[in-house]
């Protein structure tokens, strides 16, 4: 699929044939768990009986070009699957590229046991242990998982990335890089939520099923870890307690992250939200302000106000 080009160059009509190519394998994966389709037979019924809504729109020419291209890919899909039919359930779960689920798999088969189980445990206790370990995943996970046309989150993005899941201000994030590195900020925000927001919880999701098929293949046990990051990177935090404030009390990404380390800090015995919900308000202020002075959502004490009687 890498070579797919068009006058020596990777132009935008090759990449959307490359595009076109990878959703109609994820189609047939789709098909083939659910019995749809037995991809053990090299045939194309869809393209070949009015049954099916695609043969009834495609005639002479494109029927017979969409046949031989559905009974290749058909081909593709199950030679991909070939070494564990648990690969074509992963691929039909995830909805990925099987270019990025084999070069995924390929780099996991490269790891030492020590390394999976290390992958494992980046999330104890409902947070990141350790924001410097990220690297080690999220540098090899960018530089393999590929959007449909092929651009590839990149390792610029992972960089990135460590800070979007530690959840840091934006101004941090960019502050963080140096020299030419340095992303002007509309760029930055178009980085993150247009990429990084999109493909890392789905790549952080698919790594996860695949980690715990070879930890099984191995006879090894593995933690949660990375299936607990793809939900933190959905909304860029780094616990599970500033994931409650983001999803289920609208609150701003950084200023949960930072209540939720004021409460860790804390070691209070209540629940998270009774511990806010008895704090005054000029303490939630300083918290979320922190040393750098961060501005005060507006919307935050109605937020608190709402928690608050909630819990009456």
């Amino acid at each position: 699929m890498s070579t797919l080009k068009i006058g020596g160059r990777s132009t935008l009509l090759a990449k959307r044939i490359r595009g076109l190519i990878n959703v109609m394998r994820v189609g047939y994966t789709h098909a083939g768990t659910s019995g749809l389709v037995d991809l053990a037979l090299d045939d194309s019924r869809e393209f070949e009986s009015e049954d099916f809504l695609a043969a009834k729109q495609l005639s002479g020419e494109n029927k017979q070009f969409a046949s031989r291209l559905a009974i290749q890919q058909k081909r593709v899909v199950r030679n991909a699957v070939a070494a564990d039919i648990e690969l074509l359930e992963v691929a039909s779960r995830v909805g990925w590229s099987l270019e990025s689920q084999n070069a995924l798999l390929a780099w996991l088969k490269t790891r030492d046991d020590w390394q999976l189980e290390q992958f494992g445990s980046l999330v104890m206790g409902g947070r990141i242990l350790d924001g410097n370990r990220l690297g080690y995943l999220l540098g090899p996970l960018s530089s393999h998982m590929t959007e449909f046309e092929g651009d590839k989150l990149g390792g610029f993005t992972a960089y990135l990335a460590r800070g979007w899941l530690e959840g840091w201000p934006l101004h941090r994030i960019r502050s963080s890089q140096s020299g030419s590195r340095r992303l002007d900020f509309d760029r930055l925000v178009d980085v993150i939520y247009a990429r990084i927001q999109y493909m890392l919880p789905w790549a952080l999701f698919g790594c996860n099923e695949l980690l715990h098929l070879e930890a099984r293949l191995r006879r090894i046990s593995v933690g949660s870890g990375v299936s607990d990051l793809s939900a933190f990177a959905s909304v860029g935090v780094p616990s599970f307690d500033a994931h409650r404030l983001v999803t289920s009390f609208d609150v701003e990404r950084v200023d949960a992250t930072r209540l939720a380390e004021a409460y860790l800090q804390a070691r209070a015995r209540t629940d998270f939200v009774q511990w806010i919900s008895s704090l005054r308000w000029d303490q939630i202020a300083l918290i979320v302000a922190g040393k750098d002075g961060r501005r005060i959502d507006p919307d935050l004490r109605t937020i608190v106000r709402n928690m608050v009687s909630q819990r009456k």
